[in-house]
């Protein structure tokens, strides 16, 4: 697990840091630097900004396959940027991850953070700070924040907004409007299978954890 925000923990495609092109195998190992860029062409990215707190479970605790999309088996924070996109690292300290969407569309997935642990994305003006569960969508053009699950307090304008699971709030309106949270695209598809990647990952890393396999005879 790493100690800084930003881990690049999975790309696909066209990927640049920095200018450079990003080699895929070195996904899981290189962190996004503060005031690092990332851009993706025809390509995606995945990185970790927080890899959440170790859940306090009971010690009869059985994991089931129900749970898979719990927070418990989530990291903490995981923003996947879609095609044509480029965000900027504004600071990778764990406590406080901040990234700045500069084009494209990204979705901020967020399963357990610490307590006084706060993710805070920036784009077109606008600063949203996010702390609890839940699943977040930046959009460059047209300027707006969806929220699909949890609570987002977006200040844009001299304005400030709370947003709750189904709102959305277009940055050159003075009030969110709803919208169908079932409504998808490929980035919000390609996010939901690595969800259920990483998910299941956790669910049997825990579940060995838990229940270590039998010895050997």
């Amino acid at each position: 697990i790493s100690a800084q925000s930003g881990l690049i923990h999975y790309t696909r495609g066209e990927v640049q840091v920095n200018g450079q092109p990003f080699q895929g195998h070195l996904a899981g190992f290189r962190i996004l630097k503060t005031g690092s860029e990332m851009m993706t062409g025809r390509g995606r990215a995945e990185i970790i900004l927080h890899p959440g707190e170790v859940p306090h479970l009971a010690p009869d605790f059985i994991p089931a396959m129900a749970d898979g999309d719990s927070p418990v088996f989530k990291p903490g924070a995981t923003l996947r940027l879609g095609g044509g996109g480029a965000l900027r690292m504004l600071d990778n300290r764990l406590l406080s991850p901040r990234f700045e969407l500069l084009a494209g569309s990204a979705l901020l997935d967020l399963g357990s953070l610490p307590r006084g642990t706060a993710v805070y994305g920036v784009m077109a003006g606008a600063a949203v700070r996010l702390s609890k569960s839940g699943l977040y969508r930046f959009d460059v053009h047209p300027a707006r924040v969806s929220v699909y699950k949890g609570e987002a307090m977006v200040e844009s304008g001299g304005r400030r907004t709370r947003l709750t699971g189904g709102m959305r709030l277009p940055l050159d309106a003075s009030k969110a409007e709803p919208f169908d949270t079932k409504a998808a695209d490929a980035l919000d598809r390609w996010s939901r299978w690595r969800a259920r990647v990483l998910s299941q990952a956790n669910f049997t890393a825990m579940k060995r954890l838990i229940r270590p396999p039998p010895p050997q005879p």
